[in-house]
């Protein structure tokens, strides 16, 4: 299993997972468990922060996911730095954090760019 691609998608992808907290994996029970293996190791190579959780075919206690409270910006943020200090023989670059968060209001002509002001989310 590979994380490797070119396309807009695949680099979309790897940003996501280079900073997520927890990773979901759903209906394992259709793939062989050789790849589900291989996919954990690279999962880990690129991000050795977040919990892994696999299911089966459904979510059966999704207020247990959904209560998770796993986000933890200081601890995500030191895991990081320190992945990134450590050489890997897979990865010769480090990865940007190229995608936006809940960018959720519209920009008046007085907005900058990054502004989170309340009034403005709709």
């Amino acid at each position: 299993t590979s994380l490797s691609g070119t396309d807009k998608v695949a680099k979309a992808t790897r940003n996501q997972l280079a900073y997520a907290d927890t990773i979901l994996m759903n209906k394992i029970d259709l793939v062989k468990e050789d790849k589900i293996k291989s996919l954990k190791t690279a999962l880990r190579q690129l991000n050795p922060v977040p919990v892994q959780l696999t299911i089966r075919s459904q979510v059966k206690d999704l207020h247990k996911l959904l209560s998770l409270q796993a986000y933890k910006p200081d601890a995500a943020e030191a895991a990081i730095q320190q992945a990134l200090e450590q050489p890997s023989s897979s990865h010769s670059h480090s990865h940007g954090h190229g995608h936006g968060h809940g960018h959720a209001h519209v920009h008046g002509e007085k907005c900058a760019h990054g502004c989170d002001d309340r009034p403005h989310v709709r």
